[in-house]
């Protein structure tokens, strides 16, 4: 789960610095990464997000808000941004399986379909 580092607005557009967590390889603990995301038309588009470094972020929480967001401006501008895609998007259509933890099965003797997690009937 990311969380909000920093947020700063100016007219509808907002940007934010989100601090997430990957895990590394074997003994190599966690790491900690930061992108700064943009957001336009109070928050109904998400423009995209760049990788930020900890200096960044360290130095732009220092400054005041209109100055802030200049900043974030134009690291933004300056970077080639990643689109933002929602998550049905990456993963694709749901299949027909999903939410069907227990299908239903049929009885041998009697016919009835009786689900699997119930047992049989007697």
């Amino acid at each position: 789960m990311a969380k909000t580092v920093l947020k700063c607005c100016q007219g509808d557009a907002a940007y934010y610095i989100l601090e997430t967590y990957t895990s590394g390889g074997a003994g190599a603990g966690r790491k900690v990464r930061l992108s700064l995301c943009r957001t336009s038309q109070y928050g109904q588009r998400k423009d995209g997000r760049v990788s930020v470094n900890r200096t960044f972020a360290s130095q732009t929480s220092a400054l005041q808000e209109k100055e802030r967001f200049e900043a974030c401006d134009q690291m933004f501008l300056a970077k080639r941004a990643r689109p933002y895609q929602r998550p049905e998007e990456i993963r694709g259509p749901t299949g027909r399986w999903e939410g069907e933890a227990f299908p239903m099965r049929s009885d041998n003797q009697t016919g009835e379909s009786v689900s699997f997690h119930e047992g049989r009937k007697q």
